[in-house]
């Protein structure tokens, strides 16, 4: 594969309206690669119980891996649960993804 992901937790707990940073590892061991990579988020809540944001959105991995803060944040309204969040990159060619579990107390 051109790269891949790496986040640094499989789970994490918020109280409503809290935020949590997680980090994505985006790797690429051809140093040559040039193209660019879209980071890709998405979540199985409700509404907008688990909002995902995170910067940049775009990026180049030609020196080969970046590191892409994303905050996770539960809405004051978000109904108590478990829910997954997908995080990952894509490129014209591939996608790359993982779940990680979001606990709403």
């Amino acid at each position: 594969l051109p790269f891949s992901i790496d986040i640094d937790t499989q789970s994490i707990t918020l109280e409503k309206g809290q935020t949590a940073n997680v980090m994505l590892y985006v790797i690429s061991p051809a140093y040559d690669f040039t193209r660019s990579v879209t980071v890709n988020s998405s979540t199985t809540s409700l509404f907008s119980d688990i909002v995902i944001a995170s910067e940049p959105k775009e990026l180049y991995l030609s020196d080969g891996s970046k590191t892409i803060s994303i905050q996770i944040t539960a809405s004051e309204n978000a109904l108590s649960g478990t829910h997954k969040v997908l995080l990952g990159a894509y490129n014209n060619e591939i996608a790359v993804s993982q779940f990680i579990t979001v606990i709403i107390v």
